[in-house]
């Protein structure tokens, strides 16, 4: 059975379709006018015009549509947002954005634009260093750099609806979400000997940390790392707490010990990877090193599985 409710999305009314995973009625679905996959929302969303109310009963009967007073009614009513739920009262309806404008945001160490697709503008975004184009988020990703802000503002100026600075940015470790403020420094020690520097954009920190040896951007997680000293950890700790930011410090835990793999003096008569399987990897024209590699895991897999 297909469940319909009424959201507003992107500046307009739409009929939300709620249904078990079926091949039949998507290709239904997507017959209607209109019709298109909301990500956001996880589900089909189509017009809340009569003839998509028409055509939606015609194709599937047994649909539950949002006014439930009058089915041979094609209007719905705005206080109605399901059946189940007629007493709600309308939410609020989100701000309507001008897709014409432009919408900033700067979190952290990103600034994220959102503007409608125009060649003279795409052309001055790629003049910023490492600016990108997001297309699962249909938005510009651009590096919150000195000055790239104030040069956005120059070349788009009255044409930005709104501007939002971001007080926090997000970030992932492991299975849990932190929020880190503009003006916090979150310092954990990582099982692997090194140090994560977490932090919004800094100049002073960043050219601290760039004298030290062996520091690296981890550009996937946004955040710098380098070798655990105790000197090191004082002297960001105190560069920081300088200019006023808030330093946290934080372990990683031991974690839980992994297997330990299996060797020739833990299985009786142990097997050894055959000559013909190393000629076939000579023949290939493997590396001595990944014939080494591939034979050693190998092995570790026949006698696991003996």
């Amino acid at each position: 059975m297909i469940k319909a409710s009424k959201i507003f999305h992107r500046g307009e009314d739409r009929l939300k379709l709620e249904f078990p995973f079926d091949n039949f009625i998507i290709s239904q679905v997507r017959q209607i006018k209109g019709s298109a996959w909301s990500q956001s929302n996880k589900a089909w969303l189509v017009p809340t015009n009569n003839e998509t109310i028409a055509e939606l009963r015609k194709k599937f009967p047994d649909i539950v549509l949002p006014s439930s007073e009058d089915k041979d009614s094609a209007v719905i009513e705005k206080s109605s947002v399901t059946t189940a739920i007629s007493d709600t009262p309308e939410p609020k309806k989100p701000k309507s954005y001008d897709k014409n404008l432009i919408r900033i945001d700067v979190i952290g160490r990103k600034i994220i634009l959102k503007m409608p697709k125009n060649d003279a503008d795409i052309k001055f975004i790629n003049t910023l260093k490492y600016s990108r184009w997001d297309a699962r988020l249909f938005c510009w990703e651009i590096p919150n750099f000195p000055g790239n802000l104030d040069l956005i503002n120059d070349h788009f100026k009255d044409r930005i609806q709104e501007l939002i600075i971001h007080d926090k940015f997000d970030i992932t470790l492991g299975k849990d979400s932190r929020s880190i403020g503009n003006k916090e420094l979150l310092i954990i020690r990582s099982r692997t000997g090194r140090l994560k520097l977490i932090f919004g954009f800094n100049k002073e920190l960043q050219l601290l940390i760039r004298k030290y040896p062996y520091h690296s951007w981890d550009s996937k997680n946004k955040w710098w790392t380098i070798p655990y000293s105790a000197i090191y950890l004082e002297e960001i700790q105190n560069c920081a707490l300088e200019q006023g930011m808030k330093v946290s410090y934080e372990e990683e835990s031991a974690g839980e010990k992994g297997v330990q793999r299996i060797s020739a003096f833990d299985v009786p008569n142990y097997r050894q990877c055959s000559e013909e399987m190393i000629l076939k990897l000579q023949e290939l024209r493997y590396s001595e090193k990944t014939i080494v590699t591939y034979k050693g895991l190998f092995e570790e897999f026949i006698n696991y599985y003996h």
